[in-house]
């Protein structure tokens, strides 16, 4: 598939914007549920990238094996800017995801 920032939504999109978007698999059914993202040394980080405005969308291929719980998160963090913590919203997008048994 492929990923990135929606361009319906520009006036939330920022030069300076800290927003990652990652893949994580684990093997086994997690169940955890965190606000810090930490879902316990089971879950692997297959994929990520850093989102910006204007940049292309991001092709990604992962290996779902033996996987039997897959998290699709996104990460927006903070920053200061002009004395002031800014923190972003954006909208992203998975396009054209496709799964394939092989």
């Amino acid at each position: 598939g492929q990923v990135g920032l929606s361009c319906e939504y520009l006036q939330d999109q920022d030069p300076e914007m800290d927003v990652e978007f990652f893949i994580g698999l684990d093997d086994s059914y997690n169940t955890a549920v965190a606000g810090d993202l930490d879902y316990g040394p089971g879950m692997k980080k297959v994929f990520s990238v850093k989102l910006k405005s204007s940049q292309p969308v991001q092709t990604f291929e992962i290996e779902l094996r033996s996987a039997q719980t897959l998290c699709l998160a996104a990460i927006s963090r903070p920053r200061i800017i002009d004395g002031r913590e800014k923190c972003w919203y954006p909208h992203i997008v998975l396009v054209s995801p496709k799964l394939i048994k092989s």
